[in-house]
Formats: structure tokens, sequence, C-alpha cells
């Protein structure tokens, strides 16, 4: 059986009637979203910048604001858009790539942290051994892993999901995530 579904159109249900109060909402999105690419890039700007800062722990902040623009940006455009619009639908491959993009951004934010996590616990428990422990090419190398191995894991789901054959076309939320489009599929 081959699957069309890649051609249809799903609805966000999410969205409910705002009338008039659909544009202040439009405008604190915006604002929020465009503080949350300034504040990230500053700090991204200035921990590549200065020498100082290129530690471990200031490496591992900067994949954290890294990720935070990757996941600001895969919700916030698209959100802006449906707010202002009457229709609220998303097509299919959209809808997929948004649910890549949310997955891996949770993911990598998740590893991240527990990467933050385990150096604090180094330089504290073996201070001496923190600068043999924590090497650049270690550091270099746990970053990588906190951002290929999302992509890698998210991968896989996201292909099964796609292949789904799809009955219904309805999402009762604001954005596509995994879970809502396999309650969709037919089985």
């Amino acid at each position: 059986m081959e699957n069309t579904s890649h051609m249809m159109s799903l609805l966000l249900t999410g969205y409910k009637e705002t009338g008039d109060l659909q544009y202040l909402y439009f405008i604190i999105i915006l604002l929020m979203y465009m503080l949350t690419v300034a504040a990230n890039t500053v700090i991204i700007c200035v921990i590549c910048v200065e020498s100082s800062l290129h530690e471990p722990i200031y490496m591992f902040l900067c994949s954290l604001q890294v990720n935070g623009l990757y996941g600001s940006t895969a919700l916030c455009p698209a959100l802006l858009v449906n707010i202002l619009s009457d229709i609220h639908d998303i097509s299919h491959t959209a809808c997929v790539i948004q649910i890549y993009c949310l997955h891996t951004y949770g993911i990598c934010e998740y590893l991240t942290l527990a990467v933050m996590g385990q150096d604090r616990y180094v330089s504290i428990c073996h201070p001496f051994h923190y600068s043999t422990i924590m090497s650049p090419s270690r550091v270099y190398k746990l970053i990588a892993m906190t951002w290929l191995l999302p992509f890698a894991a998210t991968t896989v789901t996201v292909i099964s999901t796609s292949q789904l054959p799809l009955c219904k076309k309805i999402i009762e939320k604001v954005y596509c995530d995994n879970y809502s489009v396999v309650k969709l599929a037919t089985f």
C-alpha cells in the first residue's frame, strides 16, 4: 500500500478564536522570540570572543545557547504565521520537519545539561585531575555527542512516523509533535 499522506495538510486546532487579541499575542511572541535570539547571540559572541571563557563549562554553555536558537527558530516563526492566519493548517512535510527539529532540540538540551552536570562533578570531586579529564579534545567530543546522538535517534523516529498512513488530519495543539501524528495514523 502506497502512503499518500505526504500530500495531506494537517489542521492545528490549538488556536482558539482570539479576535483582536491575535495581534497582541503576535507582538508578545515576536518580542519574546527577538529577545531570545538577541540574548543567545550575545552570549555566544561573548564566549567566542573572550579567550578567558574558553573553559569547558563555557563551551558547553555556548552549545546550549546555539541549541536555544535552534529550538526557538523551529517553533516561533511557524507559530507567528499561524497566529495571524485564519486557517491553521500545516503540510505533512512541514509537520514532520517541525517534529524533527523540536525533538532534536529537546534531546540535545537534556544531553547538554547532563554533560554540564558531569563537568561540574569532575571539577568538584577531582579538582587536581580536572584539566586532564576534561581536555579540549574530550570537551569537543562531548559537544559533538550532544548534537549527533539526538539527530541520529530522532531520524529513526521521524522516518518511521512519516511512513504512517494517516486517516485523520486534526492535531489538537499549536504545533506538531510525534505522539499527535501517530494518533492520526490508521493501523
